[in-house]
């Protein structure tokens, strides 16, 4: 049954069917602009001007990280309102769950909810391949580095206040250019290389949930 449930997670209640392939594409004009832009001012400043203040155009791709961020928000809230009836990914795929169990015949029986708990976290653990850098540990690294090189750039550059402006907003853009590197090999790693165990935990803790409502 564990099999079963890992296969209808990664079809009908996958995050994939759920929200992704009803995503509009089109309602992300503002943030295609937004790179567009973006792209323009860098080549512009870089190699048609040679301004001094070149560096800052990669800046500009916070901002339009910033207005991607806000279109994914609003489709996503689309998608729940319009989509899905009102209801969140969480809430669409505990539905899912909840029929699965009531077409297996265990729904209301709170000890095979229980036993199956047991299969699948079994099943996860078997399968699970251990991520090799501890995310908290690489930031607490990284943090304390960035903040000291920042701070003898500012105490060398304090009576030049563009430089000082250009290297915060170099900083920023690095840290923020960071982030989402880390968040997109979590993500590659978490969908590709142990996406199976990502989802008996996920499975897992639904039936969890489901559980303590039975008992």
């Amino acid at each position: 049954m564990a099999h079963k449930l890992l296969r209808l997670y990664k079809t009908d209640l996958s995050l994939s069917h759920i929200i992704i392939k009803k995503l509009k594409w089109r309602n992300f004009n503002r943030s295609m602009v937004a790179l567009v832009i973006s792209i323009l001012l860098i080549v512009i400043l870089k190699y048609a001007l040679h301004s001094v203040w070149e560096n800052v155009g990669f800046s500009s791709l916070i901002i339009w990280y910033l207005v991607f961020l806000r279109d994914s928000i609003l489709e996503r809230d689309r998608v729940i309102e319009f989509d899905n009836g009102g209801k969140s990914y969480y809430q669409v795929r505990i539905d899912g769950l909840k029929k699965f169990l009531r077409n297996e015949g265990i729904d209301t029986e709170p000890k095979k909810i229980d036993l199956l708990i047991k299969i699948v976290e079994k099943q996860s653990e078997d399968i699970k391949i251990p991520f090799f850098v501890g995310r908290g540990i690489f930031l607490s690294v990284l943090i304390p580095i960035i903040s000291a090189t920042y701070t003898n750039i500012l105490n060398k550059y304090t009576d030049n206040l563009e430089t000082v402006v250009m290297i915060f907003l170099i900083i920023a853009l690095i840290i923020l250019l960071i982030f989402i590197y880390i968040s997109a090999i979590k993500l590659i790693y978490d969908e590709f290389i142990n996406g199976d165990y990502q989802r008996y935990k996920t499975i897992a803790n639904d039936l969890r949930e489901l559980y303590f409502k039975e008992v």
